[in-house]
């Protein structure tokens, strides 16, 4: 890049503010770390897990360059760098939107809005390099001058971004049942509040140009990294079992230590020394605890699993002993059944009277495994139901005449008086 304008200026420098050691070293570390183990562990929906490993890295590059631009003197290299702010922000934006869609829908976006997403960068692609981009330097201050027309271009597609992502939420989240539903809940709020958090703090340092309110905006990263922790840990996305936990103690590590940085009297070193040691003590206590938790939930699931295919082979047994049994049954009544319609010939009232009651007791018999059948596809959710009117009256007949006859043997008179 060349600006004609300024070369050098060598007391161009201003006071590091504080926060920057809180909003920069740690926030860079805690997001990079944390997508290198959801990238090198993820074994479900990888492309989700490459794409926010993307988000990270972007987001890491961003605080790179503008904690370099702190420490510079050279006003030159201070365009320089600045010069790739509009583009690493834009890009943060519409990975977000990419890395929402693939998490919620599990599969990849189709090439119609990769082709979207490729147009609303493309200006900012191509007039990055130019005077449309920084117009100049403010000695006073020792800042870029951004252009009007495309930081308000850069903004517009960062809020494009962000009402697309809050749209997409809103409607799979009404789609979505069940446990998905937080799922989905979750996500949205770390996110929003990431992109919201980010946008807000450079929007507001480009109107006052006070630029250290762009430092508070960077806390919207380890806000992201804490929901996305949570969701590992309570949902298992990415099929990770510990890297909620580990991502915790070592997100605390990196803030405890990067006091360290501007503590000054041996006081504060000391008992920073002392919180750190204690935090690592604790942290490796919370990731064995977490351990043993995965290790006994993973021994359920497998037993579970056992269970579930021990009854599986119960219903496939009970299947192959009924369909024999009925066959059986439906082979003697059929038996019954040529007796009573004459095909073996005239036979007495006795015969004809036995041969009713094994018709009618092969009948129940059948309807029995049917029934028992029916209760095994209820188990397993096969059952098929079909809903009509009935009437009850004839039910009750049916029943009560088969305990009729038993009635009258114990010397006793059923009497069954029902409605017309």
């Amino acid at each position: 890049m060349d600006y004609n304008f300024i070369t050098n200026i060598e007391s161009c420098h201003t006071e590091i503010p504080s926060l920057l050691f809180y909003s920069h070293i740690p926030t860079a570390v805690i997001a990079l770390f944390f997508a290198f183990f959801i990238l090198i562990k993820n074994k479900e929906n990888v492309l989700a897990g490459k794409i926010l490993f993307s988000i990270c890295f972007t987001f890491f590059a961003w605080i790179l360059i503008e904690g370099t631009i702190w420490l510079l003197y050279s006003s030159v290299m201070m365009m320089f760098l600045w010069s790739f702010l509009a583009i690493l922000y834009t890009l943060i934006h519409i990975l977000s939107l990419y890395f929402v869609y693939v998490f919620i829908d599990k599969k990849d976006i189709s090439i119609n809005k990769k082709i979207i997403f490729a147009v609303l960068l493309l200006p900012i692609i191509i007039f990055m390099s130019t005077k449309y981009n920084l117009t100049g330097f403010d000695i006073d201050n020792c800042q870029a001058i951004e252009g009007n027309y495309f930081i308000i271009y850069k903004y517009f597609v960062g809020a494009v971004s962000i009402i697309w992502i809050f749209s997409l939420l809103f409607s799979r989240y009404r789609k979505a049942v069940g446990e998905y539903k937080k799922e989905i809940v979750l996500l949205g709020i770390g996110i929003l509040l990431f992109l919201s958090l980010f946008s807000w703090s450079e929007i507001s340092g480009s109107i006052s140009q006070n630029f250290n309110i762009t430092q508070y905006g960077l806390f919207g990263m380890p806000i992201l990294i804490g929901f996305l922790a949570y969701l590992v840990v309570k949902f298992r996305i990415f099929n990770i079992k510990l890297i909620g936990a580990q991502a915790l103690v070592f997100s605390l590590i990196g803030l405890i230590g990067a006091e360290f940085f501007f503590t000054q009297n041996i006081t504060s070193r000391i008992l920073t020394a002392i919180t750190l040691l204690i935090t690592i003590l604790m942290g490796i206590n919370l990731i064995r605890s977490v351990k043993k938790e995965v290790k006994a939930r993973e021994t359920i699931e497998k037993q579970e699993k056992e269970l579930e295919i021990a009854n599986d082979q119960q219903v496939t047994l009970i299947h192959f002993i009924t369909h024999q049994v009925k066959g059986f049954l439906t082979n003697s009544r059929n038996v019954f059944s040529m007796m009573l319609d004459g095909d073996f010939g005239e036979i007495s009232d006795q015969v004809r009277k036995m041969a009713t009651q094994g018709l009618e007791s092969g009948t129940k018999g059948v309807n029995t495994v049917s029934d028992i059948l029916n209760a095994a596809n209820i188990k397993t959710g096969k059952m098929g139901y079909i809903m009509t009117e009935m009437d009850l009256k004839p039910l009750v007949e049916s029943a009560c005449s088969e305990l009729e006859e038993m009635a009258e043997k114990k010397g006793l008179k059923l009497v069954l008086n029902l409605p017309s």
